[in-house]
This record gives C-alpha cells, sequence and structure tokens, in this order.
C-alpha cells in the first residue's frame, strides 16, 4: 500500500558535492551523470574512478539526510558500463555496513542507496524504475536509435531517466547568448506512447542542464479514450557552464482512494537568500 512520501530530486552532479545542499526527506533520486568530469573516462578497476566513488562519493551518499537513496547512470559515467561496476558498487557500499556509524538514523548503507540500470525498485507501495538510456551517440548508455531501451515495466510510478523528452521544452538547452537549441528526446515519447497503461506518475529527468525547469503534465489516450497522465520534471541542478544554477526539486506524492496527489516546489541552497519565485509550489492530480 502507498503511503505518502516526500522526495528530494537532483540529476547532473558531475562530482561537485559539498556544494549540493539537500533537506532532510524520504527519498532522494539522482538521475544520472554524478561521476567527475576531470575522471569520467577514467575506468579502469581500481582506477581514479572508482577511487573517487569508493572515498568521495559513497560516503557523501550516505551522510545525506534521507531514508533512501535512489540513483541512475547517466553518458559521462562510463565506469558503470563496465561489466564488474555493478557487483562492485555494490561490495563497496556494502563493506561500509561494519564500521560507518555516521549513517542517518542507523540505516545500513546497504539498505540506504539502491543503484538502478535497467531495473526496479519498491519503496513504501511505490515502484521505481531506472533507465540510463541517453540519445547521444559515442557516450555511455547511449540507445543508438533504438528507442525500446527507454521501454518502461509496467507497474512503474516513477521513472528515472537520464535523458530529457522532447515535451515542453524539457530537453531545450538555452545559452548565455539568448540562443536555443532542442535536444529532447522523441524516441522517449515513442517508447511512452506504445503502452500508455505503462505511464509512470512521475518522471525525472537531467542530462539537458538548461532545460525548462517547471514540471509538466504529458498525457497520453489508451484504446478505450482514457487518458492517462504523467509528471514530468527536469531535475539537472547545472547550468550550460557545469556549474551549479538550479535548485533541487521537492516532491510530496499522498495517496488517495483513486488519485495521487503530487505537490512540488523547490529548496533554496543552504543559507540562501528565499525569493518567492523559489517557493512557488505546484500540485497535480494524477
Amino acid at each position: 500500500m502507498k503511503e505518502k512520501i516526500h522526495m528530494v530530486a537532483i540529476s547532473d552532479l558531475h562530482g561537485r558535492l559539498k556544494s549540493t545542499y539537500i533537506p532532510r526527506c524520504d527519498v532522494v533520486t539522482i538521475s544520472g551523470d554524478f561521476s567527475t568530469l576531470h575522471s569520467d573516462r577514467r575506468i579502469d578497476y581500481g582506477g581514479e574512478m572508482c577511487k573517487w566513488i569508493t572515498n568521495r562519493f559513497i560516503p557523501w551518499l550516505v551522510s545525506l539526510p534521507c531514508d533512501r537513496i535512489i540513483l541512475i547512470p547517466g553518458n559521462h559515467d562510463f565506469v558503470t558500463e563496465q561489466g564488474w561496476f555493478e557487483q562492485w558498487f555494490s561490495e563497496r557500499i556494502g563493506a561500509m555496513d561494519v564500521y560507518y556509524l555516521g549513517s542517518d538514523e542507523g540505516i545500513k548503507p546497504s539498505e540506504k542507496i539502491k543503484y538502478l540500470c535497467y531495473s526496479t525498485y519498491e519503496y513504501k507501495g511505490y515502484k521505481f524504475y531506472g533507465c540510463p538510456t541517453s540519445d547521444i551517440r559515442g557516450w555511455a548508455w547511449s540507445a543508438n536509435g533504438d528507442y525500446h531501451k527507454y521501454k518502461v515495466p509496467e507497474g512503474t510510478d516513477i521513472m528515472l531517466v537520464h535523458q530529457a523528452p522532447e515535451w515542453m521544452d524539457l530537453g531545450t538547452s538555452h545559452y548565455n547568448n539568448g540562443t536555443t537549441q532542442n535536444f529532447g528526446s522523441h524516441m522517449l515519447l515513442n517508447a511512452l506512447m506504445d503502452n500508455p497503461e505503462s505511464l509512470p506518475a512521475l518522471l525525472l529527468c537531467g542530462h539537458i542542464h538548461t532545460g525548462n525547469h517547471t514540471p509538466v503534465i504529458y498525457g497520453i489516450p489508451d484504446n478505450d479514450g482514457r487518458t492517462h497522465s504523467c509528471v514530468m520534471a527536469n531535475v539537472s541542478i547545472k547550468n550550460e557552464e557545469y556549474a551549479e544554477y538550479f535548485y533541487c526539486r521537492n516532491f510530496t506524492l499522498e495517496p488517495t482512494d483513486t488519485e495521487l496527489l503530487i505537490e512540488t516546489w523547490v529548496s533554496p541552497t543552504k543559507g540562501s537568500r528565499e525569493v518567492d519565485e523559489f517557493n512557488h509550489r505546484m500540485r497535480f492530480t494524477i
């Protein structure tokens, strides 16, 4: 049975951890590109990227004030394509169960951190699905023109996908010179349209750093004329220069007997001045 939960959603850390403020919540989601830019292609076993994940990234994850962290890889996370990575990452997290005493509320790191790569995880009645795919060729987890890599398992409530869809400018880059360029994925939309019944209630993407950051509704009618709806949000925290620019996005999901109520707002950086435009709350009924 679904319960009311508070989620904080981010994407595109690119190795910058200290400046990222995460408020206390039930779940933190990371929609890919956590690797450091200077070493994202150094993917040898035990090499620079592995050392950073072991010594910096995992301890940072464990320190976050939440019950669960659900993360997926993205196109910069080359090391995650290696056949040994998923087991290695799980072992590194599990090793902290023995001696790490700073985990939030006594939660073991192996219980707290959930890595999804074309896989699912259920928490408090919600089924999460992680899809690392992006359209860009020559990078990690490329679709290489195959839209089936965006397929969503039936029963998915929350989809973490690295690629932003071609919908309402979620995948449109906005540059400092005033120009824009659309990188949104039509393949992702095609995969969602193939099976309206499997449309998640919430889709959290990143990849296109300066895409539209206002959550939007996407609806698909099924063969019986019933419309299935999804709230889509670009939750990248970086701009096109890879500097931290956007605040993390909060969601509360509250089930009723027949609907799911979704409320969303952003959290100003710790110590910053709160401005009205950043406190605007949006509400959706799915």
